[in-house]
């Protein structure tokens, strides 16, 4: 009988956490803690070409 008393308060106090830690989890995220702001940066594309030969074969002119 003792033992029983036992287990159903242990089983309440898990519940009592579990009910505990899930809503703070939810108000959480509601609230948006823990997030940071994401910043893009865009990409730096700075091609430079150091030949300005063009060869053409057939019609078809590269390096223009």
């Amino acid at each position: 009988m003792k033992m029983m008393i036992g287990i159903t308060m242990m089983i309440k106090v898990i519940l009592i956490l579990f009910t505990i830690l899930t809503i703070s989890s939810f108000y959480g995220t509601y609230m948006g803690i823990g997030l940071e702001e994401v910043v893009s940066e865009e990409p730096k594309h700075h091609l430079r070409s150091s030949s300005s030969r063009s060869y053409s074969s057939g019609g078809w002119s590269y390096g223009k």
